[in-house]
């Protein structure tokens, strides 16, 4: 087994390029030429785009030790069932009709169509480059519609909002329920005493 230990000079490589012009001259132009074509023959599709901040627990956990952990993770994913439910994104659909050009898709088909169209990334609150322990999230909506695209991108964001909101709400009922069963109980004990 001989092995080429030859310097290639300059002139060697001029000389390839010389020798293979043809197809540097077929092959390159049409490359690009494909290329262009594809990226003009592709759909325009607009995204849009909206980004919201997690916000810690205002309860102090030395007020109230919580008993069940959840990260941040399972917060946007929790929020993100919540908000792209079919109910929610029925209601949508019907109102704002993301895809008017297609009148044979059903309702649900539409439904579905929203939902792989809807993506979250985490990013971090100051940059808002993709980080995954950031503190925020954006989510994107594409449409080939610039004015749809925001439309839904709003209701979306709002969609989730909501959610979030009304999920908070519940969990400080069941706190105000179980501070207020607790302060009954110790009341009840220093008035036995």
């Amino acid at each position: 087994m001989a092995t080429n230990d030859t310097a290639y000079t300059l002139a060697d490589y001029v000389s390839l390029l010389k020798r293979r012009r043809r197809i540097l001259l077929t092959v390159f132009p049409a490359a690009v030429l494909i290329s262009i074509f594809y990226a003009y023959w592709l759909p325009t599709l607009y995204e849009s785009s909206a980004t919201i901040l997690i916000e810690a627990s205002s309860v102090s956990d030395k007020m109230v030790m919580t008993t069940v952990a959840i990260d941040s993770d399972a917060q946007i994913n929790a929020v993100r069932r919540g908000a792209l439910s079919n109910e929610n994104l029925r209601v949508l659909v019907q109102k704002l009709d993301p895809y008017p050009d297609s009148p044979e898709m059903s309702v649900d088909d539409k439904i579905s169509l929203v939902r792989s169209s809807v993506s979250l990334l985490r990013v971090s609150p100051t940059d808002f480059k993709p980080d995954v322990n950031g503190a925020a999230f954006t989510i994107s909506y594409q449409n080939p519609d610039r004015a749809r695209a925001k439309a839904v991108m709003q209701q979306l964001a709002e969609l989730f909002l909501d959610y979030n909101r009304k999920a908070r709400e519940r969990a400080a009922d069941e706190t105000y329920r179980f501070l207020s069963e607790k302060a009954k109980a110790v009341d009840a004990e220093v008035r036995a005493a």
